[in-house]
């Protein structure tokens, strides 16, 4: 079960092998996360056994605009102006800004 819905036997980036025994991600997904649950017994005597697990994905952070500038710039002084940096990551990271290099 994954997130408390019954998993099919083969997913496009997962499968169940060993006779159920075994749970295998290749490759583990963003989407993949989230709560695993185990699952054995005799339906027809309605006893079962469970086990759960949690799956947490992390993913490497990475720049999706860089700062880009076509020229310098030069501003008057009192000027307004946005520099921007989007970040993706889970989780999320932490944005530092450097001038020549420094913070």
């Amino acid at each position: 079960f994954h997130n408390g819905h019954k998993l099919p036997r083969k997913g496009k980036n997962y499968h169940i092998l060993k006779k159920g025994m075994v749970l295998q991600f290749q490759p583990v997904k963003v989407v993949d996360r989230g709560w695993y649950h185990c699952r054995v017994g005799y339906g027809s005597l309605g006893a079962f056994e469970s086990s759960r697990a949690l799956l947490t994905v992390l993913a490497k952070a990475e720049i999706i605009n860089k700062v880009q500038l076509s020229r310098p710039r030069e501003e008057y002084v009192g000027s307004v102006i946005h520099l921007s940096c989007k970040v993706a990551g889970i989780p999320p990271p932490v944005v530092e800004w450097r001038r020549n290099g420094n913070l």
